[in-house]
């Protein structure tokens, strides 16, 4: 796996070692950690957990001539029922497929691109 760390200390090593530094990889943990609680936050307003009983199981027991009843419930992470909440999940997809699988595909893909360029014999 290629990433732009790896790319920057191999094309630009006297950058790297001015970009690259504790306090910079800090802050882009801070910062991916803090968009990532927002964006993740609209599940909290768009969706609602329910409860639905699944089954009801009747168990006898003649030693104690009594009955047992379990009730097994499901849990169902339900959108609300708005329009505007459907736009908002639609939206709020989109930017986590984008953000989560696309850019790092594609920067990675060009990383690689980038390395290999470098090292071919013309």
């Amino acid at each position: 796996m290629v990433t732009v760390e790896t790319v920057m200390c191999v094309l630009m090593p006297f950058l790297f070692r001015q970009y690259c530094t504790k306090r910079t990889t800090w802050l882009f943990l801070v910062v991916s950690l803090s968009l990532s609680t927002l964006l993740h936050l609209t599940l909290v307003f768009t969706t609602e957990i329910t409860t639905h009983p699944v089954a009801i199981v009747h168990h006898s027991v003649p030693e104690k001539n009594s009955t047992c009843w379990f009730i097994q419930s499901m849990y169902l992470l339900v959108m609300r029922g708005s329009s505007a909440y459907e736009v908002i999940q639609k939206v709020y997809y989109w930017i986590q497929t984008t953000v989560a699988i696309i850019i790092p595909t594609v920067a990675m893909l060009i990383c690689s691109i980038l390395i290999v360029k470098q090292f071919t014999f013309k």
